[in-house]
């Protein structure tokens, strides 16, 4: 939706839309909203967005700088931090949990252990797979998170405008093509994009 909205005709209205949803990042920070702030970054960040030059060149020093300070705000371990310090007043990022889950190697919570009963019953070796607790135990913490009472405290308001955008650009960008396409045809490629984008290109 963040991407198909800027996907407009001409650089100026591109260039709005741009800056509006970097002022929107702004206030889904300052609202505890991380879901939305990663959401919009995602949008912004996404090719077909990111390669208008044109149109990023007409945006707002100021809403650049905004900008620069709040992409991959996930990375910062302090900015992770934030997100936790008021849970019932915050909606969380869930991919925060699901790439925290991603980067535990599966083998690594089993071990092998000696078999003490088998090594004093014939005198020999022998291993028997086991769980390693202190692996399981970090698994076990990461999804407790995802169940603290996020967002318990906050009141919504359903903003009318923003829905009927919405309806109207239900169904327009289902593939990644409906989002390639249209930003090829406002930017030409450029050569060191030929490859990256030859799969989306008509074939001759």
């Amino acid at each position: 939706f963040i991407a198909a909205s800027i996907l407009i005709d001409t650089e100026k209205r591109r260039a709005r839309n741009i800056s509006y949803w970097i002022k929107m990042m702004y206030h889904a920070r300052k609202v505890h909203n991380y879901h939305l702030l990663a959401i919009i970054d995602a949008g912004l960040s996404c090719l077909p967005v990111k390669r208008l030059k044109n149109s990023w060149r007409l945006v707002n020093d100021n809403a650049l700088l905004a900008f620069n300070r709040l992409h991959n705000f996930f990375k910062n371990e302090q900015n992770q931090r934030e997100m936790f310090e008021d849970p019932k007043n915050s909606i969380p990022f869930i991919g925060l949990f699901l790439s925290q889950l991603a980067q535990i190697d599966i083998d690594s919570t089993k071990v092998l252990m000696k078999d003490s009963a088998a090594q004093s019953d014939n005198n020999s070796s022998s291993n028997v797979r086991a769980y390693n607790l202190n692996v399981q135990r970090k698994c076990f913490n990461i999804i407790d998170q995802i169940f603290y009472p996020w967002g318990i405290e906050i009141d919504f308001e359903l903003d009318e405008k923003i829905l009927k955008e919405c309806k109207k650009l239900t169904g327009k960008a289902k593939y990644p093509k409906d989002l390639i396409l249209p930003s090829i045809s406002f930017e030409p490629l450029r050569n060191d994009e030929k490859e990256i984008f030859s799969d989306f290109l008509p074939r001759k």
